[in-house]
């Protein structure tokens, strides 16, 4: 697992991705991990600490689209079927560290201009996190046809 969050990828001037950084949770996971970090990142248009974060069902088509067409030819139908509730997972492990370090104040970082404590700040995370997680599970019907169908037509 290589923590596929956008902020996380370096663009050049085209808008093509040249780099990974921020490697801290770099891991063996399954694909579902991966996969699951990368749509609960890029199909919530809103910032980790504030506003009301949504799925954006079309952006996890257009991933799932894109993925499929330039790696998913050797994923069995399986596979892709896990991907269905990997964004939730995520989503719901990421408001349990997000609310630990609100506790515990040593793992996350913090930006003053968000919140005035790194335990404010986590706690926004959390929340976040948590409310993208039920948003994402409200979806999940709608998130399971995209992945069908994307998988049925590779």
């Amino acid at each position: 697992h290589g923590d596929p969050k956008i902020s996380n990828f370096l663009f050049d001037e085209h808008d093509a991705v040249v780099g990974v950084l921020d490697l801290d949770t770099f891991s063996r996971s399954g694909l579902d991990v991966e996969m699951g970090d990368a749509l609960r990142s890029w199909c919530n248009r809103q910032d980790e600490s504030g506003g009301s974060p949504t799925f954006d069902l079309d952006l996890c088509q257009a991933t799932l689209e894109g993925y499929a067409e330039h790696g998913g030819a050797w994923l069995a139908r399986s596979e892709f079927a896990s991907f269905v509730r990997a964004p939730e997972r995520i989503c719901l492990e990421l408001a349990a560290r997000f609310a630990a370090d609100a506790l515990e104040e040593s793992y996350f970082g913090w930006d003053a201009s968000v919140a005035p404590t790194r335990g404010e700040h986590n706690l926004l995370r959390a929340r976040g996190q948590l409310e993208l997680a039920i948003d994402v599970g409200k979806k999940s019907d709608a998130i399971e046809r995209i992945v069908r169908a994307v998988a049925g037509h590779r």
